[in-house]
């Protein structure tokens, strides 16, 4: 089954000294993200009727068809910053490149492979109970037999049958950050358990890596706490990809679309926005984006592209970031709708500043709660 996984975004939309906050912090913690695919077929309940494709800004939107989410995408800064200024920097102790890249290449001198999925042939492949590891290739040369002569491997894929979710990916492509996506998680599946999972894998491995090696001076001792062991630091981002069509539950039934967040609903928005041809200046990263407020939202329009946009002109490029900003969220006051004009495309939603247990669906409820009241309001204007 082919998975789409919302695109992570580094929160870029803060203001520039937020930037360089989120970086001073993101190393001593986990930026999480979070994606979701097409339902599967189970996702629809009963007392959920399916509906045909959407009219924008529909009266009947507190009824949402959601579907089920199938990727939680969570980036960490591999480096730990210090909690105090002039202090050295720190390194994460389990998820750091050095660690993945002893794995890699342990893995690939052992030689064994194993097909794990239709998308490649004969990954490489180490089985420690109850964990099953392979490398996927990196992306393009088209390695579908995973041939070490044609690409390089920085995807490490975790399975554990027992666990939910049963497949962790860790990317650590961009040497400045790995990547950990779960499949298939739940709604109430928290920020800080996905980084969790991950390192206790990890550690799995460099215990048998050691063993294997003959060298057990530095073995991880399992039994004690992650938490102990683990230089966290601040998850600053939490990124909820959200795909809007929703699969019916027999075959012959045509696709259904999600009620809130659809395409026509945020093209609408995003059209009534620039109609009323309000600007407001938010963030030092744009001037005068174009604005809309209610008693308790801030609605601003993001420009496409970064390329001689920074006065947010609509002659130099559209918007298809629509950002809201709720004070009574705190530090997590702001959520990043990041969408297309396709249909049935997916879209992505970003919040900023999360605590460790903040779970995947709220992070939708929140952004949902938004969108209907800018719905609202263009239903009376």
């Amino acid at each position: 089954m082919r998975k789409r996984v919302g695109t992570i975004r580094l929160a870029k939309y803060c203001s520039a000294a937020l930037f360089v906050a989120f970086f001073a912090l993101i190393g001593i913690d986990s930026n999480l993200v979070v994606a979701s695919e097409s339902a599967p077929a189970s996702a629809t309940s009963d007392d959920e009727k399916p509906q045909s494709t959407p009219e924008a800004v529909s009266p009947d939107n507190e009824i949402r068809l959601k579907g089920k989410i199938c990727s939680v995408t969570l980036r960490i800064d591999a480096r730990i910053y210090p909690m105090k200024q002039n202090e050295p920097l720190w390194f994460d102790s389990i998820l750091n490149h050095e660690n993945l890249n002893a794995i890699k290449n342990f893995i690939l001198k052992q030689g064994k492979t194993q097909t794990y999925c239709q998308m490649f042939n004969d990954n490489p492949f180490w089985e420690i109970k109850p964990y099953q590891f392979y490398l996927n290739p990196d992306p393009g040369p088209f390695n579908v037999d995973c041939d070490p002569q044609k690409s390089d491997f920085h995807t490490l894929v975790i399975r554990d049958w027992n666990a939910n979710p049963r497949y962790l990916h860790v990317d650590f492509q961009d040497e400045n950050n790995v990547v950990i996506k779960a499949n298939w998680p739940s709604d109430d599946l928290g920020v800080g358990l996905i980084r969790e999972k991950a390192e206790t894998a990890i550690k799995v491995f460099l215990n048998e890596m050691r063993r294997v090696e003959g060298d057990s001076s530095e073995t991880f001792q399992l039994e004690d706490s992650v938490e102990n062991e683990r230089l966290k630091g601040r998850i600053v981002a939490v990124t909820l990809g959200v795909s809007t069509v929703v699969l019916p539950i027999k075959k012959d039934e045509p696709r259904q679309y999600d009620s809130i967040l659809n395409h026509a609903n945020l093209n609408a928005i995003k059209s009534f926005i620039l109609k009323q041809g309000k600007t407001l200046t938010y963030c030092q990263r744009f001037n005068d984006n174009p604005f809309w407020h209610t008693n308790s939202y801030q609605f601003y329009l993001n420009p496409d592209s970064d390329l001689f946009t920074d006065d947010c002109d609509p002659e130099k490029s559209d918007f298809h970031t629509l950002v809201i900003r709720n004070m009574d969220w705190g530090l997590n006051q702001y959520r990043y709708v990041l969408f297309s004009d396709e249909l049935d495309a997916d879209m992505t939603i970003e919040a900023n500043w999360p605590t460790d247990d903040l779970d995947v669906g709220q992070i939708r409820d929140k952004a949902e709660e938004a969108i209907e009241v800018i719905l609202n309001d263009i239903r009376h204007f």
